[in-house]
C-alpha cells in the first residue's frame, strides 16, 4: 500500500485461457483482477493479446477466476 501511494504503482493479475493457438491468433480470454483505473490503463495492451477481456473484480480476482476454471475443467476430465 505504501508503494502504491508514494510511487503511483498499480498492480493487476491477468491470467489467460486459450492455449498456444489463442496466443498465436491474439484470441485469448483474459480474466483481469485489479482496481478499475489500473485495468482501464492496460486495456489497449490486453486487446492486442485477447479477444475476450473480463474485469473480474479487485486484485486477485483474475487468479481466483482462473483457478475455478481449472477446477471445473479438471473435474470434467476425470468424470
Amino acid at each position: 500500500k505504501i508503494c502504491q501511494e508514494t510511487k503511483n504503482v498499480a498492480l493487476i493479475d491477468a491470467p489467460v485461457s486459450g492455449g498456444d493457438l489463442g496466443a498465436k491468433n491474439a484470441a485469448l480470454t483474459i480474466m483481469v483482477g485489479g482496481e478499475n483505473s489500473a485495468v482501464e490503463s492496460v486495456q489497449p495492451l490486453l486487446k492486442t493479446m485477447g479477444k475476450t477481456i473480463e474485469h473480474m473484480g479487485g486484485p486477485g480476482c483474475g487468479q481466483h477466476t482462473k483457478m475455478a476454471n481449472q477446477i471445473m475443467i479438471g473435474t470434467t476430465m476425470i468424470g
